[in-house]
């Protein structure tokens, strides 16, 4: 009888032994993976954190060739030459176009950027004067611009605004040549340059995955009296890299110097459709 007890108190024991030791080590395991489980996420919210804080700081850029189909309206004026009215439409325009460049460049890091823009035309119209003291006119406009300007986005998202402000430096020469008329022939040639500060704002407000309205506009003065300029067109999303944009531009310069014989008016208006193509890289 103690033999038998013995034995069962031993099959006992060792059975609640076993239960004892794989219960402990069950409570060990649960000890052990909750921790895992909390460094796993901790460790996943960390790089992901790091991915997009380094997709945020990465420098994206773009270049934008783009044709502007430019008309001219405005007057020009040198010295004490009469002032010539020019509206020159673009089917004029480009029947005496001698050459035109034109493009944008920006880069972009988070928030902030830097565009730039260049345009150059070189081209002539032909107007009539007013009353029979010259005959017919030629004018030769050449004109350039390039701005530089920082932009901060402002409202960030679906729909983003960007604040922008910078310089536009300005190249204008302006040939006149008057007809005979009661008035002997007369020419005249003049050049100027000067340098504009200007601020504004460009949205894009998507319609679709793949089309968006875009608009951009600036004001701005310095060395000319007064300068604006507003774009809005339709943007279509052909890949993760390309863009192309339809649309329409204004630009104006109302830049009146000097007197008698140093005078120089360039109060000219280009505008007309552009087409373009937004290279992302």
């Amino acid at each position: 009888m103690v033999l038998a007890n013995a034995r069962q108190c031993d099959r006992a024991c060792r059975i609640d032994g076993d239960g004892m030791f794989r219960s402990a080590v069950q409570r060990n395991r649960y000890r052990f993976a909750i921790p895992g489980v909390a460094v796993g996420l901790l460790f996943a919210s960390t790089a992901g954190a790091q991915s997009q804080a380094s997709a945020a700081d990465a420098w994206t850029f773009s270049l934008t060739p783009y044709f502007w189909a430019v008309g001219i309206d405005g007057d020009v004026g040198i010295g004490r030459l009469p002032d010539v009215d020019v509206d020159a439409s673009f089917s004029d325009v480009w029947d005496t176009l001698d050459f035109a460049l034109m493009g944008m460049f920006e880069a972009r890091r988070d928030r902030y950027g830097l565009l730039f823009d260049g345009f150059y035309a070189k081209l002539s119209a032909d107007a009539d004067t007013p009353g029979p003291a010259f005959g017919d006119v030629d004018v030769e406009v050449t004109h350039q611009f390039y701005s530089l300007a920082g932009t901060y986005r402002v409202i960030n998202g679906r729909a983003p605004i960007d604040l922008l402000a910078g310089i536009r430096y300005v190249h204008a020469k302006t040939e006149v040549d008057l007809g005979a008329g009661l008035l002997a022939a007369r020419s005249g040639s003049r050049s100027k340059d000067w340098v504009d500060g200007f601020a504004g704002l460009r949205l894009r407000a998507p319609l679709t995955e793949r089309w968006a309205l875009i608009f951009h506009g600036d004001v701005g003065a310095g060395g000319a009296d007064f300068t604006w300029q507003a774009i809005a067109g339709v943007g279509y999303r052909i890949s993760d890299v390309l863009e192309a944009q339809l649309g329409y531009r204004y630009f104006r310069v109302d830049y009146d110097d000097g007197g008698g014989a140093g005078r120089f008016l360039y109060d000219i208006a280009l505008s007309g459709p552009y087409l373009s193509l937004d290279i992302r890289f």
